[in-house]
């Protein structure tokens, strides 16, 4: 897992040193703080077989990437950046974003855009996925969901955190519809209902859980984890994201925007767990004089800003 990370000039941050962190990280911050960049930030350095993907996994791309993506990924007026990820697993990756001619000082690299991507430790690094804002395809989630329920093990987990969720879902298949293959749900109807037609939230939902239990993956980062959601699902979200995070060895990092979503958190991974047995670090990202700058909250700071209403965005 990753423990510490350090960035310079990667899109809008300067200077930014995280240490602390857990194996469930949940990012706050306001508009255009660096939320989205510091994800990318790590996928970028964690698993370089992303790099290509990286211009369409948080934000919607098309066009001349080089131009519309890869040149904004230095902070305005530098020609190098710099991410470095240290824990158990890697030990230690340094990620140097160079503009211009690919430079000869580090073990590995591949251009992007005029930007060279040079790692310290090549190599595939770690199997990351992205769950963003961005509406996935159906085809996508169906592949994901085969392979969550090939396992009995894992289908039965499965339907039983649908099913807390949301008790209307008895059990989750997939069916042949027109000679296609569809996620269709048991919901206590006459018969089973399409994915579909079961509204946004439970479609992330379905998404989200399939794609962690189908691709087992060793970093799973989320993009403003609340994003159709309604809150009083929220607490149920982090109870199923706590038990698969330790059940698969999955680290994972969210983004939101919403306070219902951090006291949702703070209620599962805090109030619910005196024992201390579900990890979680509360990131809070601000800016500052033009600058983004970093810090782990720890509980008591995070329960007295929510008990007095303390804005945390």
């Amino acid at each position: 897992m990753i423990s510490d990370i350090k960035i310079s000039n990667f899109r809008g941050i300067g200077d930014l040193e995280l240490s602390g962190i857990k194996r469930v990280n949940l990012v706050i911050g306001g508009n255009n703080v660096g939320k989205t960049s510091l994800l990318e930030a790590i996928v970028a350095a964690a698993s370089p077989g992303l790099v290509k993907k990286l211009p369409g996994l948080f934000r919607a791309n098309s066009g001349k990437v080089a131009e519309r993506y890869y040149k904004w990924l230095l902070r305005d007026g530098s020609s190098e950046a710099c991410i470095r990820l240290n824990g158990d697993t890697p030990a230690e990756v340094k990620l140097h974003l160079v503009y211009g001619r690919p430079q000869s000082r580090w073990d590995d690299f591949d251009v992007f855009g005029g930007i060279s991507f040079e790692y310290s430790q090549p190599g595939n690094g770690l199997r990351s996925r992205v769950a963003s804002v961005q509406h996935r395809f159906l085809d996508s989630i169906i592949s994901n969901f085969a392979d969550a329920v090939r396992s009995p093990e894992n289908e039965k987990r499965l339907e039983e955190l649908l099913f807390k969720l949301d008790p209307r879902i008895l059990s989750a298949r997939l069916d042949l519809i027109d000679e296609e293959q569809v996620i269709s749900l048991d919901v206590g109807l006459s018969e089973r209902m399409p994915l579909s037609q079961l509204g946004q939230g439970t479609y992330r939902i379905v998404s989200i859980l399939a794609d962690l239990m189908g691709s087992k993956p060793d970093l799973f980062l989320i993009d403003e984890i609340e994003n159709g959601v309604h809150y009083t699902a929220l607490p149920k979200i982090w109870r199923a994201l706590a038990d698969i995070a330790e059940a698969l060895d999955v680290q994972i990092f969210a983004t939101t925007h919403s306070k219902e979503c951090l006291a949702a958190a703070i209620r599962v991974f805090h109030d619910e767990d005196p024992e201390g047995n579900r990890d979680l670090a509360v990131i809070q990202l601000m800016g500052v004089d033009g600058n983004v700058i970093a810090r782990v909250l720890d509980e008591e700071r995070v329960n007295d800003a929510l008990e007095i209403d303390t804005e945390l965005r």
